[in-house]
């Protein structure tokens, strides 16, 4: 005679231990994250193409699997670990209606003749690259939208000042720029030069991504691998620890969701 099947375990008496696990495992544990000039409407609104993803997506939809999981049921709640608010997302600057606010209200519009550093301190690794990414926006026909990398922050006037920072350029109007140090002094050896040749689109969004460690420097724009710099040759290595920041030469820009990503 057939065995009677096992009666079904009722989720309310699954042991908290047990289904603790099962949840981290849909729901894992993320780092913490700070998104500077967060779009908070819209966040990560890129092109469908994969390979312009923010880097930092998938953190953030982790982050949000979490919390749709913890509002299922109050049994969910229980068993997770209650949220840290150390490790969730902070955003900073954050626009929720971009579209409905003066362009002079606007936290993303850097103004021409201004720097803005971004606040985390970064101590670059020999080896492993520190992430930055952003997305950037020509605002007019001449937008020359300039990261940058400094231990002094001093701002460009002439070179002779103490200007350190290693900038990365993207342009809707040219592309004979890529990296530089000193600011805008000093043009390091590239191990790659300009792979695409990217102008930037008018009023477009675009994605940022820039590798950087003490030795080597690289960005992408659009998911385009625009340059490759060696930064232990003529004396062009970077001073750490340093911080992340958009510059500008004499034309304005927009630029968001900016994140740091730093080695594990």
């Amino acid at each position: 005679m057939a065995e009677e099947p096992a009666a079904p375990m009722h989720l309310l008496d699954v042991p908290s231990e047990l289904l603790a696990c099962i949840l981290r495992q849909v729901a894992p544990a993320t780092p913490p994250l700070t998104i500077h000039n967060a779009n908070a409407t819209n966040m990560f609104d890129l092109s469908p193409n994969l390979c312009t993803r923010h880097p930092a997506a998938a953190i953030v939809d982790a982050k949000l699997l979490e919390a749709k999981v913890r509002s299922v049921c109050t049994q969910f709640r229980f068993a997770l670990p209650p949220p840290n608010p150390l490790m969730q997302a902070t955003l900073i600057n954050a626009v929720y209606q971009q579209r409905n606010l003066p362009r002079r209200d606007n936290p993303h519009v850097l103004r021409a003749g201004t720097n803005v550093w971004l606040p985390e301190e970064v101590v670059l690794d020999d080896e492993k690259p520190t992430i930055f990414a952003y997305e950037v926006r020509a605002d007019n026909s001449q937008s020359e939208c300039i990261g940058a990398f400094s231990h002094s922050c001093v701002r460009w006037v002439g070179g002779g000042a103490g200007e350190d920072a290693l900038t990365w350029y993207a342009a809707p109007h040219r592309h004979d720029f890529t990296f530089r140090t000193r600011m805008f002094d000093f043009f390091p050896p590239l191990a790659v030069v300009q792979a695409y040749r990217v102008r930037l689109s008018h009023s477009k969004w675009v994605l940022v991504t820039v590798e950087l460690t003490t030795k080597r420097a690289a960005y992408w724009v659009g998911g385009q691998l625009i340059a490759e710099a060696d930064l232990t040759r003529e004396g062009t290595r970077r001073a750490t620890p340093g911080w992340f920041g958009m510059v500008t030469y004499a034309s304005p820009y927009s630029w968001r969701n900016a994140v740091i990503l730093r080695p594990t």
